[in-house]
């Protein structure tokens, strides 16, 4: 099934349907499956999108789930993930700023599916516009990406380009204004960064940081303070604190 997806977990089965991005066939529930409000809900949902629900074996679940999967006792058959197009979405986001101030958030070669589930997450809770990740050496959306976001990856968008670099020379000509995160000595205090308009977030791999390229086109570099000993966060940590901190002030400045 090249272009299905076997998609586990209660929460993130359950965001799916309610999302209805996706092609959805057939609801598989366990057969010693545990009675919950959640699935309840989520049969109901099946049946309104009047889907096949199929009770399966846990072995069944098992293949789909894969070995490390925590199916829950339920999966979900559905289409691939859908992307969004940058022409198709970036404009329209920032046609009209006077009345929201979109937030995007840029990850440069993010590759680990767990980091890449938690920022989508909290680009969710943050109210990000749109989320960009490269065409290479990047984690994409998965069934485990899925799992990690807890499902609110079916309610972002998320765009691929070929380019990181490119994409925020084009979004500073749109007047983006771009936050890198970078530990350096020279990046400013995140908290001393302040925002008025649209912005983004720019968040590195895990190993190796923000690319030499992408930090000279991000508008300015910041740094999370820390005053313990380990002296690092992981990419789906720091991003969430400055996804906070920058959509914090971009509420105020409509509020105002």
């Amino acid at each position: 099934m090249a272009n299905r997806d076997f998609i586990y977990g209660r929460q993130p089965v359950r965001e799916v349907l309610l999302a209805g991005r996706r092609r959805l066939t057939t609801l598989y529930v366990g057969e010693r499956a545990r009675a919950s409000h959640e699935l309840e809900e989520i049969l109901k949902l099946a049946s309104e999108a009047e889907m096949t629900v199929s009770t399966v074996p846990r072995h069944r679940l098992e293949q789909m789930a894969g070995p490390h999967g925590n199916h829950q006792g339920v999966a979900v058959d559905a289409g691939r993930y859908s992307y969004v197009e940058w022409n198709d979405v970036v404009p329209a986001l920032l046609e009209d700023t006077t009345s929201h101030n979109p937030l995007f958030l840029i990850l440069d070669r993010v590759q680990d599916p767990q980091n890449l589930g938690s920022l989508m997450r909290s680009a969710d809770a943050a109210g990000v516009a749109l989320i960009v990740i490269p065409k290479e050496r990047a984690a994409h959306v998965t069934p485990a990406v899925v799992r990690a976001s807890a499902g609110a990856s079916e309610h972002v968008q998320v765009c691929i380009v070929t380019n990181i670099s490119n994409c925020l020379k084009a979004l500073t000509e749109l007047g983006v204004y771009s936050i890198g995160l970078e530990g350096g000595s020279e990046s400013k205090d995140l908290g001393h960064v302040r925002v008025s308009g649209p912005a983004a977030v720019v968040v590195g791999s895990e190993g190796v940081g923000l690319r030499r390229l992408v930090k000279e086109n991000c508008s300015v570099l910041a740094r999370i303070p820390m005053h313990g000993r380990v002296n690092s966060l992981n990419a789906g940590v720091a991003g969430a604190i400055a996804l906070y901190e920058v959509s914090k002030q971009l509420r105020a400045v409509i509020s105002d």
